[in-house]
């Protein structure tokens, strides 16, 4: 392997590429036709001696095809296998292959993909046969977005309605008004109930506790302000800040206001909120429990807070029993006080009802949204306004993440795969188990808990079951109502009123807690992760497709790829922060003092030598202390995965390399794994690292993963002491 040279692969390749680049050309170009709702769905996998199936055969064809057109066989693999694999990435044959998609980053790649589907879903849900509620909700919102006739008919009616159920804005009423009676938190609640968050003085928290589902978590925390504090602290002077005060004053003459008046006014407003960003700025965050209400009067006793939560409480139908309180910033709330003690009424009450009025404007006629993508594109300079459709699908997307989950699967993903990826899952666990049990320095005590940890992992794999139950999904949206005949504002409100409350009606309580994360659930989501608190690894849909899985790939391609993931997330569990959560994802110290010092010299070495490396781009040192956890979730997660495909085969049999590659299917797991990294250290990524970033730039993700693994070195015949050969490994077990 190591004297292979470029020469003696384009002679070898001559005749396969011609077939191949033509089989991907007629690929792409049968991909481009997105407007179809019947596009093809993944095929299911076929068993080894099916070689013959078209698509099979065309998916081995395209895989060898970017392989190659990846690869610098300048380089030796035992060198830098990064530059080996990926080196050519973007460099030659870009320009052969700029047209096709498949050859771009890929999760960008798929998203793509996975928009085109859901935009055409979207926009054809209402000519749907047996239509169900989800997709009757998903056709109205969209259809009430899209209506601009009657949005420009109705005008501003629908805020100045909302404004004077709220006794209007200070800022449009000419006359003088007497605001010593004003009661922000009176303002709040009335804002909540019609749909709008309320949360700009206080932001209130409420969510069922993680191991406790009968008891309610009431959290306050910091609002979230237009701007930071380094930015607010400027004032007029920094161009954000000027064009934010345009727009207010903008938005408040179209509404009526008089503009002298409105520049008057607004100016405060925007000190104001610069003053509340200035306060929640401290840098001594941290968190305090509070058993009950009386300990939150006790601390800040001008802050009506039994009106404040009872009040929020009694629109989502909770009583004020069994609620434990944390304040996540109490230095916050302090300053609060005071702040509001010293400011006059009518500003508090003009800052909080330009919230509600910002929040409207994109909803609204032509008039405001010019205002909105006007200012949008000052303080964003990459900001671009969307065509009205793609605007329309967006909202929908972002709303009714449910009911679009449920269509995409329904429509376009393979039951098949979601079987395949759980037995996948069921194969890594079972080995990483087996190899707990051999480890030599943990303690049998400890050794008990980790396999317990491990046994317990829950996996939420492409999307729970239950979405795909038309009865149980329409239950769930049964509240709420998208007339298209209302008006568009209206209905943004219903939808975001409804999502608050749909956590707490009757159906959270028969959903277990891996379904009550479907709120984070879309297919638009391509990624994958760990969360420690319920010891579950989530795969989404968005994942298990195109770059990532393919039933047609062979299964060291899978294996390597989105298995390599599913290692990375399971060993999350076990690295140095999800090791200090138990089986049931409580935070416990499970470790003895002799496994917890030998499991921390360890990862010491892990720390040691990514501070070695240096990112190409920024030319700075790798972090090891801040990339450590993703560091061992590389190396240990890929791995098992290998082990378990090695475990796979020994029961299947040896899968067939890809054609006209000289690699065998040990050799193409290591180069699948590869592929993921080709495209990450594109030059306009390198701004967003830093020091502080706890993911390594991708060759060194890549070249330290491969290079700790002794099955890669033996697979490619690494000399001990070689690049990708160290003589000194970092490992767990």
């Amino acid at each position: 392997m190591s004297e292979l040279h470029e020469e003696y692969y384009c002679r070898k390749f001559k005749n396969g590429l011609i077939l191949i680049i033509f089989i991907i050309f007629l690929d792409a170009s049968s991909a481009k036709n997105v407007n179809a709702l019947d596009d093809s769905v993944l095929t299911n996998r076929v068993s080894n001696d099916q070689y013959t199936s078209s698509e099979y055969a065309i998916e081995r064809l395209q895989t060898a095809a970017k392989i190659l057109k990846n690869q610098n066989l300048n380089v030796k693999p035992c060198d830098n296998f990064y530059e080996f694999a990926c080196g050519n990435y973007d460099n030659k044959y870009k320009r052969h292959f700029k047209s096709i998609n498949r050859f771009k980053n890929p999760s960008k790649n798929t998203l793509s993909s996975i928009n085109r589907q859901i935009n055409n879903l979207i926009m054809h849900s209402n000519t749907f046969n047996n239509k169900s509620k989800s997709a009757e909700l998903i056709g109205n919102l969209y259809n009430s977005c899209i209506n601009t006739t009657k949005i420009e008919n109705q005008g501003l009616e629908p805020l100045k309605k909302i404004l004077k159920r709220l006794d209007n804005w200070p800022v449009l009423i000419s006359e003088k008004s007497d605001y010593s009676n004003f009661d922000w938190i009176k303002l709040t609640i009335k804002s909540r109930k019609i749909g709008f968050d309320g949360s700009n003085l206080i932001n209130l928290s409420i969510q069922p506790q993680y191991m406790n589902k009968t008891q309610v978590e009431i959290s306050m925390l910091r609002p979230f302000f237009e701007f930071t504090n380094e930015i607010f602290s400027q004032r007029l002077s920094h161009k954000n800040i000027q064009a934010y005060h345009e727009y207010m004053v903008n938005i408040a003459v179209l509404l009526g206001a008089n503009r002298t008046k409105a520049e008057r006014d607004l100016i405060k407003v925007v000190i104001f909120e610069g003053t509340l960003s200035r306060i929640s700025s401290d840098e001594d965050y941290h968190f305090l429990n509070i058993t009950t209400i009386n300990d939150l009067v006790k601390n800040w006793p001008t802050i009506n807070w039994n009106k404040f939560i009872s009040g929020t409480l009694q629109l989502y139908g909770l009583s004020t029993k069994n609620l434990t309180y944390y304040v996540y910033d109490p230095t916050y709330i302090s300053k609060l006080e005071k702040v509001l003690s010293r400011t006059p009424k009518e500003v508090v009450a003009n800052y909080l009802i330009w919230k509600i009025v910002q929040f409207s404007a994109p909803h609204l006629n032509e008039k405001m949204k010019e205002q909105h993508d006007k200012y949008k594109s000052k303080i964003n300079e990459h900001f671009k306004t969307l065509s009205r459709p793609k605007a329309c699908v967006k909202i929908v997307k972002r709303t009714l993440k449910l009911g679009v989950n449920y269509l995409y699967v329904k429509n376009y993903f393979d039951d098949n795969i979601k079987d395949n990826i759980i037995e996948m899952v069921n194969n890594i666990k079972d080995y990483l188990i087996n190899t707990l049990k051999d480890v030599d320095w943990i303690d049998d005590v400890t050794k008990k808990h980790a396999i317990e940890k491990a046994n317990n992992i829950k996996s939420l794999i492409g999307y729970p079951d239950k979405i795909l139950n038309d009865e149980k999904l329409d239950d769930f949206y049964e509240n709420l109502y998208i007339d298209i005949d209302d008006n568009y504002l209206e209905n943004i409100l219903n939808l975001k009123l409804f999502e608050r409350k749909q956590w707490y009606n009757r159906l959270l309580s028969e959903l277990d807690m891996l379904e009550y994360w479907t709120k984070f659930y879309s297919p638009m989501f391509v990624n994958a992760y760990y969360l420690p608190r319920l010891n579950q690894i989530a795969i989404p849909t968005g994942i298990l497709q195109n770059e990532f899985y393919n039933n047609n790939r062979p299964n060291y391609m899978n294996y390597g790829k989105i298995g390599s993931i599913i290692g990375h997330e399971i060993i999350h569990g076990f690295d140095n922060s999800g090791r200090k959560f138990d089986k049931d994802g409580k935070a416990s110290d499970w470790w003895s003092i002799y496994t917890n010092n030998t499991y921390n010299k360890k990862v010491a070495c892990f720390i040691e030598q990514y501070n070695n490396y240096t990112d190409v781009q920024t030319k700075l040192k790798v972090n090891g202390t801040i990339t450590l956890n993703e560091n061992i979730a590389d190396i240990i997660g890929t791995r098992i995965s290998y082990l378990a495909y090695k475990n796979w085969v020994s029961k299947n049999g040896e899968e067939k390399s890809l054609p006209e590659l000289p690699y065998t299917s040990d050799q193409l797991f290591w180069i699948s794994f590869a592929d993921f990294w080709c495209p990450s250290n594109e030059k306009n990524k390198s701004s967003r690292r830093n020091r502080n970033d706890n993911h390594a730039p991708g060759d060194v993700r890549l070249i330290g993963t491969l290079s700790n693994i002794p099955e890669f070195s033996a697979d490619f015949g690494c000399p001990t002491g070689s690049n990708m050969n160290p003589i000194k490994k970092c490992t767990l077990w």
